[in-house]
């Protein structure tokens, strides 16, 4: 799902609200990205056709590994639909994990 040697990630979070703008969020992190990438790279992989089987899209994230040389990795985390993280060639089923681990590396609420 992401390849190893990332140097940072941006982690956009977007959470639909009924009444007003959606909360956004962004938070770039350099530091103890280990976890978060074998968290991606452990879920069980099948080939991406994106289906969103589940609520509906409460809450989502978008996760771009930066890297020293060459391209910047993008995921997508959508925690309501599932299988609900991809990163546009592959689809993984662990999205609750990759969820509490995104909350660890930023912190979040």
């Amino acid at each position: 799902m992401v390849p190893p040697g990332a140097i940072a990630v941006k982690v956009c979070s977007e959470q639909l609200q009924f009444a007003g703008k959606p909360l956004q969020t962004r938070d770039t992190v350099t530091h103890n990205l280990a976890q978060l990438v074998a968290v991606l790279n452990a879920g069980t992989r099948q080939p991406a056709s994106f289906a969103c089987n589940g609520g509906g899209l409460a809450r989502h994230y978008i996760l771009v590994f930066g890297y020293g040389n060459g391209p910047d990795v993008a995921v997508a985390v959508t925690p309501d639909c599932q299988p609900g993280t991809t990163n546009g060639r592959r689809l993984a089923n662990n999205t609750r994990a990759v969820v509490a681990a995104i909350n660890r590396l930023i912190k979040s609420r």
